[in-house]
């Protein structure tokens, strides 16, 4: 009898392990770019799993290489601007512009315009700042063809406008900034620059729901 139960442990304890080995082996696409021209490869679910931790746990520690966390929320923000813009430069001519995970862009060193914005972004919501970065909206700022890709972080309840290509903050008016308010809420509802591992669930599971 006893013989017998612990035969069936084992069996099911090998059913287990082999129904997990194999959906940890579940093909994945990931898809990556080049120059804007966009291609996919395949890589196992386990991979494409140890490589997102990967980049979390690095974000992580980035940050708090970064940010003096007894500093001012305001201090901290500023820090993060200055890094992005001293360590993140312009493609150099010639080179390619690549286009798959953020993190690729802070290895490298270099980005295209909207991917240095996303860096910054990335950084703040890793720092514990709701951000995110788009093209102008309701023309709240001058766009320019230098300032194109704007981020916005919301620092102590209130939102503010940064250039991370130029390293500067952008000053608006306190009626815009309510603006801001309603753009950033319509926004952060369907994207997501957080890079976290409880947000990126919620992200898919939300484009998921909205094509059911």
């Amino acid at each position: 009898m006893i013989k017998k139960f612990i035969r069936s442990k084992i069996i099911l304890i090998g059913t287990i392990i082999c129904i997990f080995l194999l959906i940890l082996n579940i093909p994945t696409t990931v898809k990556y770019g080049v120059n804007y021209q966009l291609s996919s490869y395949q890589i196992p679910l386990y991979l494409k799993t140890l490589n997102f931790f990967y980049r979390h746990y690095n974000y992580k520690f980035l940050v708090r290489r970064i940010i003096n966390e007894k500093s001012t929320s305001q201090a901290q923000v500023k820090n993060i601007l200055n890094w992005t813009y001293q360590n993140i430069r312009p493609v150099p001519k010639g080179f390619p512009i690549k286009d798959d995970h953020l993190w690729n862009v802070i290895i490298s060193g270099y980005g295209a315009k909207d991917q240095i914005s996303d860096v910054f972004a990335t950084l703040c919501n890793y720092a514990g700042f709701r951000a995110f970065y788009t093209l102008n909206p309701d023309g709240i700022y001058n766009h320019t063809k230098d300032n194109p890709y704007p981020t916005y972080v919301e620092i102590s309840n209130e939102w503010h406008i940064f250039n991370p290509n130029q390293g500067i903050e952008i000053s608006i008016s306190e009626n815009d900034r309510k603006k801001l308010e309603k753009i950033s809420f319509n926004y952060l509802e369907n994207h997501s620059n957080n890079q976290t591992p409880f947000y990126r669930i919620l992200y898919y599971l939300n484009k998921l729901i909205s094509r059911i």
